[in-house]
């Protein structure tokens, strides 16, 4: 029973963490690659802090239909698993104020790493990222309520928030190696 609980447990956990790595590749918060290699990267900062904004601009001046769906719907469904995962997986995230603050937490510290990259930080993509993460929720309440019976795992109060932070410092790792492999090609 007790190989059975840790089992799920690390199941649970690499789930989670492969899903926050995906995260941080397609948003690609790492700094890494500009420290080292600064040419290869234009230096450019975007900082949009009124809210709504971007997502005006977007639908204002964009005309391609792919190109909107891809940043608005994007960061939608890019945080809906998060949403979805952490109370399905862990008890103590089946809050819905909990989880919204993780998503949120998520969501503010890309945008923040990704204005230390200087990339765009955007409020709209945390309104969105956010957004998704509550999406995300809404969808484990509805399969909760319908399945009646969810099996509680690990309590894990600070677990998603450890396994976030270690793909964080995974991927940035991952980043070191590239840079070092292709500065010795």
């Amino acid at each position: 029973m007790k190989q059975r609980r840790l089992f799920r447990a690390a199941l649970s956990c690499a789930l989670f963490f492969f899903l926050c790595y995906l995260i941080f590749d397609i948003t690609d918060p790492s700094i890494v690659m500009t420290l080292f290699h600064p040419e290869r990267f234009p230096v450019y900062a975007d900082l949009t802090l009124m809210p709504g904004a971007d997502i005006l601009d977007i639908l204002q001046n964009q005309t391609n239909p792919t190109l909107v769906f891809n940043n608005l719907a994007g960061n939608i469904l890019l945080f809906a698993p998060v949403g979805f995962l952490a109370p399905l997986l862990w008890p103590h995230w089946r809050k819905f104020g909990r989880t919204l603050a993780l998503g949120a937490g998520m969501s503010l510290t890309i945008e923040l790493l990704q204005l230390c990259n200087f990339r765009a930080t955007v409020t709209d993509d945390f309104l969105l990222n956010t957004l998704g993460a509550a999406l995300g929720y809404l969808c484990f309440a509805l399969l909760a309520r319908l399945n009646g019976r969810l099996r509680p795992g690990e309590n894990g109060r600070w677990t998603p928030v450890c396994v976030a932070g270690a793909a964080l410092a995974l991927y940035n790792l991952v980043n070191i190696a590239q840079y070092f492999r292709y500065v010795i090609m």
